[in-house]
């Protein structure tokens, strides 16, 4: 995808939805201009569909920080819209947030937009409900937030 296929989807959610793998890689590009068009296409885009979760699953265990923000934030969307998309990737995805919270060195903020996804689950296992915990100790006030927020799901 060029540019201004990039740029196309933009104003397009539909088109940005299809495309999401490459706008999701395209958010790191050392070109600015395509980095800031796939950045504001992921804004614009509304939550994503269940069949692509597998995707943002994999987006969601990158190394890059900012990947892992934009995951976490389109499962957030989706969860939000639609909480029995995740049937059948429930477990997998409550230990890849698990797994993903308890690494230090992800940017706080994509762990926060990882706890915002969380409290959109219709439940939390004991497991990442154990993290959380963990997570709260030494947290921000923001941080603390959002695992409260989280941690008052069933």
């Amino acid at each position: 995808m060029i540019q201004s296929d990039i740029e196309a989807c933009m104003n397009d959610s539909e088109r940005a939805l299809k495309n999401l793998g490459l706008l999701l890689e395209s958010i790191t590009h050392q070109d600015e201009s395509v980095s800031n068009a796939a950045l504001e296409s992921l804004e614009n885009c509304g939550p994503p569909r269940a069949e692509q979760m597998d995707l943002l699953l994999k987006h969601l265990l990158d190394t890059d920080s900012l990947r892992v923000f934009w995951a976490a934030t389109l499962i957030g969307r989706l969860l939000a819209d639609d909480a029995d998309a995740i049937a059948g990737v429930d477990q997998k995805l409550q230990k890849t947030f698990a797994a993903r919270l308890a690494d230090q060195s992800l940017e706080e903020s994509a762990r926060e937009k990882i706890c915002w996804a969380i409290s959109n689950l219709p439940m939390v296992s004991q497991e990442l409900r154990n993290v959380l915990a963990m997570l709260a100790a030494g947290a921000s006030p923001r941080m603390q937030r959002l695992i409260e927020a989280a941690l008052s799901k069933a």
